[in-house]
């Protein structure tokens, strides 16, 4: 299983006796209910709970609460929000209609507790436009990753591979064995997969021109991604058409598939978590060919206007903002850091080389999880994906990439 599952304990651990010792004990004029909405991050919501136990500590007079009920969309166009919410940054938060107009600018809280000076220049891109800053970050995810089981990899004799070329090959191999090379979840997963084969033909900085609308998306470098991708789904679905596995964790676990792009951190079903098979621990890498590019999704909360206790509110930024706090957040649910100064002492060693690598790897949004275009166009595109993969028509999946990205506005 992951190692951010066994971090969970120690963090819960950790909590009470930090509580005691490290925060005031005075309430600071901070009272009255804080209800703060997770639902926006997938399996973020225990570790808010335990934050909100170290901020009740410090404050006293206050009570916090977290939402269920009524979808955050609904509140917002509303005017009954909570006071602060969890969700994705990028274009999916900057540019959504729902959100714009709707927040406060944190651009002054942000100055007074130093956030950006501690902030890598591509994760202030993710949160902040000309109009102000309008999410405290907490959270960085790395993206297009390539799960796997390493005891069945070496059962088979396969190494992770460091190129697609090099994934062909080894997949050539475990088709021999009736091994599915390589499969992808429903939803992101096939983001997933695309995004991995673009970051690696393309490289960052043509991948970043893509999203700010200096590359055609008809022209000769998108079609050597097509051409790339259609080579690498040859491979991996002999005689077949590419589709997702129901659970491709459980498929790698069982030694049924050799590697898994996955829409966010991997789970076992109860029943084989409870007892699990050779080569149910799983691990992962960069995806092929993306050495030294840290494709990255950002999550933290931000500040409707409408919400009733803007005092407390502003407080929870200031609590998920600091450097210890930050810290223990992330190390309960698998994520690192936004913060550039992290402690990575206490972080296991899955989370220390992403730490590490998010310091010096060239940094870029991921499309699967929204940093580089709207909640919009991530519902027209995923069909344009899913196509090409089934299909691998490669002069259809080029119109149709240039016909969206054309309707909406990224290319003129």
């Amino acid at each position: 299983m992951p190692p951010f599952i066994h971090a969970l304990a120690r963090f819960v651990c950790s909590l009470t006796a930090f509580a005691l010792c490290s925060l005031p004990s005075c309430g600071g004029g901070v009272r009255g209910e804080l209800e703060i909405d997770p639902r926006g991050v997938p399996d973020a919501r225990g570790a808010v709970r335990q934050l909100a136990d170290l901020f009740g500590h410090a404050h006293p007079e206050a009570t916090v609460s977290l939402s269920s009920g009524v979808p955050l969309a609904s509140r917002l166009r509303g005017g009954t929000p909570p006071d602060v919410f969890l969700a994705r940054a990028g274009l999916s938060l900057l540019h959504d209609p729902l959100y714009v107009d709707r927040l406060k600018d944190l651009a002054p809280l942000a100055k007074e507790e130093g956030w950006l000076d501690r902030l890598p220049a591509a994760v202030k891109k993710l949160i902040a436009d000309e109009r102000g800053v309008w999410m405290a970050p907490t959270g960085v995810h790395r993206a297009t990753r390539l799960w796997f089981a390493p005891v069945n990899l070496k059962r088979w004799g396969v190494t992770v591979p460091r190129t697609w070329e090099e994934f062909r090959a080894a997949a050539a191999k475990l088709a021999t064995r009736g091994v599915v090379p390589l499969t992808y979840e429903s939803g992101s997963g096939a983001l997933a997969f695309f995004e991995a084969m673009a970051v690696a033909e393309l490289g960052p900085d043509t991948w970043e021109a893509l999203w700010e609308g200096r590359l055609a998306p008809d022209g000769p470098e998108m079609a050597g991604v097509w051409r790339k991708a259609k080579a690498v789904i040859d491979a991996a679905f002999p005689g077949r058409s590419a589709s997702p596995a129901e659970n491709p964790v459980s498929e790698l676990a069982a030694g049924r598939a050799a590697f898994a792009f996955l829409d966010g951190e991997p789970a076992l079903p109860a029943s084989e978590a409870a007892e699990p098979q050779a080569g149910a621990d799983l691990d992962c890498a960069c995806a092929p060919g993306t050495g030294g590019v840290f494709v990255l999704y950002v999550d933290g909360f931000a500040l409707p206007r409408a919400g009733k206790n803007e005092t407390a509110a502003r407080e929870w930024l200031r609590l998920c903002s600091s450097r210890r706090e930050q810290d223990d957040f992330n190390r309960a649910r698998g994520a690192i850091s936004a913060r550039l100064d992290s402690d990575l002492s206490e972080f296991d060693e899955h989370s220390r080389s992403a730490a590490v690598d998010y310091r010096k790897d060239r940094l870029v949004g991921s499309l699967a999880h929204g940093m580089t275009a709207d909640a919009d166009f991530m519902n027209d595109v995923k069909p344009v994906i899913e196509s090409f993969l089934a299909a691998r028509d490669i002069s259809k999946a080029i119109r149709d990439f240039d016909a969206l990205l054309k309707k909406h506005e990224i290319v003129k």
